[in-house]
């Protein structure tokens, strides 16, 4: 017995041809070209899946982040980029965090590829290219620093982590200057302790919890404060 789909369905009614000649004049509706769009990111980011059951929290981070981080940058050419990291791939990437403990390269690498564009149009229409030059001196910087760390000291600190603080987050916080870096390191080292302070104190030592939350959460509060 034959099997249909609606999408096949829909081919064949335009094409006239009731499926039969792949050669005809296909044009596909706006909800089946979400739906196929939808099938392509999840195949080629499946780790979008994790946030099916959370996007109202993911939507209400979003929105907070959004709006703070608004308030605090106002429209300049560097919003996108902060809004890019700090309103959707930071409550993103913290919620699969918290679930799987890993923060995927199939979101941190493209992540880092646009923000790189973005940036780089920010200096452009700012005229300012040190602010550029000096973002990828960071990501140099903290991405071999924080990488060493992760080798000798494996327990503590993931690759991921590594790549989220030197793709993601140095270069936004160095566009500001090499202070609110550094600031944002130091805040954000604090705020990561807490979960291990914590454990300490209840008599706890080791275990592995989700890192990325803090990361994303110190840079917020550096780039609201600083």
């Amino acid at each position: 017995m034959p099997v249909t789909s609606p999408l096949s369905d829909s081919i064949g009614t335009e094409t006239g041809t009731g499926g039969s000649n792949p050669l005809g004049r296909i044009t596909l509706s706006s909800s089946e070209l979400t739906l196929l769009a939808k099938h392509w990111i999840l195949r080629l980011v499946p780790e979008l899946t994790l946030l099916r059951g959370r996007l109202p929290r993911w939507a209400l981070l979003t929105a907070a982040a959004a709006g703070a981080v608004t308030a605090r940058v106002g429209w300049r050419p560097e919003l996108l980029a902060d809004l890019l990291i700090l309103a959707v791939l930071g409550p993103a990437l913290s919620l699969i965090d918290m679930q799987v403990l890993r923060l995927p390269d199939r979101i941190v690498l493209p992540g880092a590829a646009l923000l790189g564009i973005l940036l780089s149009s920010a200096a452009l229409a700012q005229g300012e290219p040190q602010r550029l030059v000096r973002a990828f001196e960071a990501t140099l910087v903290v991405t071999l620093m924080l990488g060493l760390l992760a080798v000798l000291w494996p327990d503590t600190l993931g690759l991921g982590d590594v790549k989220v603080q030197g793709l993601l987050l140095a270069p936004l916080l160095a566009w500001g200057s090499w202070g609110e870096l550094v600031a944002g390191l130091v805040v954000t080292m604090g705020i990561a302790s807490a979960p291990g302070l914590w454990r300490l104190a209840r008599g706890r030592r080791g275990g592995i919890f989700a890192l990325g939350p803090y990361l994303f959460a110190g840079t917020t509060l550096t780039v609201l404060l600083y």
